[in-house]
């Protein structure tokens, strides 16, 4: 990829997408590929799994917002002491389970009218946060519409990573001494996506692309967040625990979305493969204990996620048994690995595009 295509690419994400946020687009797909998603869907819908859950997230909100009094009230009680820091992984805790919960509100599995997951969105995502929810809505769709397709899903184009080697190849000679140190690299520059989530977000609010009571919880966030922060623990500490803060969050969330579809296949656009095989196959699972599925949010679920992105999070569980089924039944690869073992496939993958480029460079090519 050069750099010219990769402004483009940027820009085009940056300016958002127009798709629907109440369900996956299957209109690129027609005929028996098409049939087979309905055939999946009327089983999941048959068991009540794709019914709206208002009391579970009901809990789900209040459980959010008692982390960030938690977090909060170890910030104020900790404030005369350096132990303030302590309130950092707590409030990355709860910042990103806020995220979580403005991405299951900005897919339309929250409620049953979409204007009330549209406010959660602008609440979880705005307010909490600092982001723009129109701005990732609108690029999240665009990864669900096109999961992993080379040069075309914004989630998987980086522009200082690949994951196989027909990707590193299109990648602008600049980028090779990351690519080439690219698998332990990754982790240390998970600490800068709060830096990048919040620099799109800016730039599509500035360009005028949401209504501005979205810009006015934007810029609220930013207000009472730092001057809340800096009030408390005063100029020194407050930055310290706003720098931990953000590192920790970027550091979270991208641990999450690794998981998702990192090392896994990615094809072409055009590939010939049916909706449900497509979403199955570019997607992984992880099989983990409870915790993993809190965390997580869900999204330990991705591949039924993706295939029902209305679905509330806590039918995700009983839907994937389903699904594995179905594939089963179609020769579709459900994968689902233990969380030590999708890190591993992870830093394989990347080591092995690593050598490669490497190997490259020394030869000169």
């Amino acid at each position: 990829m050069t750099i010219r295509s990769w402004l483009r690419a940027v820009g085009a994400m940056v300016r958002g997408s127009a798709r629907s946020n109440r369900d996956a687009s299957v209109s690129r797909w027609n005929g028996p590929a098409k049939d087979d998603y309905a055939l999946l869907r009327s089983r999941v819908a048959a068991l009540g799994l794709l019914d709206a859950q208002p009391r579970y997230y009901a809990l789900v909100c209040a459980r959010t917002a008692l982390l960030f009094v938690l977090a909060w009230g170890t910030v104020v009680a900790l404030r005369a002491s350096v132990a303030c820091v302590l309130a950092a992984p707590l409030l990355a805790l709860a910042s990103v389970q806020a995220v979580l919960l403005g991405h299951d509100a900005c897919h339309g599995a929250v409620f049953r009218r979409s204007k009330w997951d549209q406010l959660l969105g602008l609440i979880a995502i705005n307010l909490a946060n600092g982001g723009s929810y129109t701005w990732w809505t609108a690029s999240h769709n665009e990864h669900h519409a096109r999961s992993n397709e080379r040069d075309v899903d914004p989630d998987i184009e980086y522009p200082m990573f690949a994951f196989d080697h027909e990707q590193a190849a299109k990648k602008p000679s600049f980028a090779r001494a990351v690519l080439v140190r690219q698998h332990w690299l990754a982790p240390l520059m998970f600490v800068g996506v709060a830096i990048n989530l919040r620099v799109y977000c800016a730039v599509h609010l500035a360009r005028g692309r949401a209504k501005p009571f979205e810009l006015v919880a934007f810029a609220l966030h930013w207000i009472a967040y730092v001057g809340a922060m800096f009030a408390t623990l005063g100029l020194a500490r407050g930055a310290l625990v706003i720098a931990l803060h953000q590192a920790l969050f970027g550091a979270y969330l991208g641990a999450i979305t690794v998981t998702n579809h990192w090392a896994m296949p990615m094809p072409a656009n055009g590939s010939g493969l049916g909706f449900v095989a497509h979403q199955v196959e570019t997607s992984r699972d992880l099989d983990g204990p409870s915790w993993v599925h809190f965390l997580w949010g869900g999204l330990d679920c991705q591949i039924e996620h993706h295939l029902f992105p209305t679905m509330a999070r806590n039918r995700l569980l009983e839907a994937r048994s389903i699904v594995r089924a179905f594939c089963g039944e179609r020769g579709i690869t459900h994968t689902q690995r233990s969380l030590f073992a999708c890190y591993r496939d992870i830093y394989r993958a990347m080591h092995d595009v690593a050598m490669t480029v490497r190997a490259a460079k020394e030869r000169g090519a």
